[in-house]
């Protein structure tokens, strides 16, 4: 290649890879925002019951890699631990993950502004580049705040555009459809227009 890259690895307790991840090796910058101290009006809850794990999140490139791009500058992966492994088994069969099938609720009261449903969920190993999200729901939190949940199961969203949820409403369940690398769930918080962190 042209420019040098970094592999990083993630190897779970039995020394078998649990993730892989490649991009080029340069110095990267968390993308600027206006919104680095702004505090969310809107009244936020869990997206989910029960305790969960960040993957990714946070404000410095450390702790979320998403930080670098501005369309996912405040992006979130959260997904369920066990005993350090987030599945059981060796991980092949979706409903080995522990988040699989979980409910994703609202986390926020809001009108559901798009629902993405049918799309197939992607065997380990496998992703959707032309549909990145998957099968997800954005929600109109008021205030010019918006939330998007992604990955979501096939079949399972429950709304929508147009319906009105409020905070804990059941929007889908936990999946594994769009670009992902295992079943999670990927939230996007937005101002202004989805994917536009500003």
């Amino acid at each position: 290649l042209p420019t040098p890259v970094t592999m990083q690895w993630a190897l779970d307790a039995q020394g078998r890879v649990a993730g892989f991840h490649v991009r080029p090796d340069r110095p990267a910058e968390a993308a600027p925002s206006a919104y680095l101290d702004y505090r969310t009006r809107a009244n936020l809850r869990l997206p989910f019951d029960g305790e969960w794990f960040v993957f990714w999140g946070g404000r410095t490139l450390d702790q979320n890699y998403h930080a670098v791009d501005r369309g996912q500058r405040f992006a979130n992966d959260l997904l369920k631990v066990v005993d350090g492994k987030s599945h059981r088994g060796d991980g092949r069969p979706l409903d080995d993950y522990y988040c699989w099938n979980e409910k994703i609720l609202a986390p926020a009261d809001g009108r559901v502004v798009e629902a993405v449903d049918g799309l197939p969920d992607q065997a380990i190993g496998t992703t959707n580049t032309q549909r990145p999200g998957g099968n997800h729901v954005v929600l109109d939190l008021g205030n010019d705040e918006y939330a998007m949940l992604m990955h979501l199961r096939q079949g399972s969203v429950r709304v929508k555009a147009g319906d009105h949820v409020v905070a804990g409403a059941e929007l889908g369940r936990c999946g594994n459809s769009g670009n992902t690398s295992e079943p999670h769930l990927h939230v996007l918080r937005d101002r202004g227009r989805i994917g536009d962190a500003q």
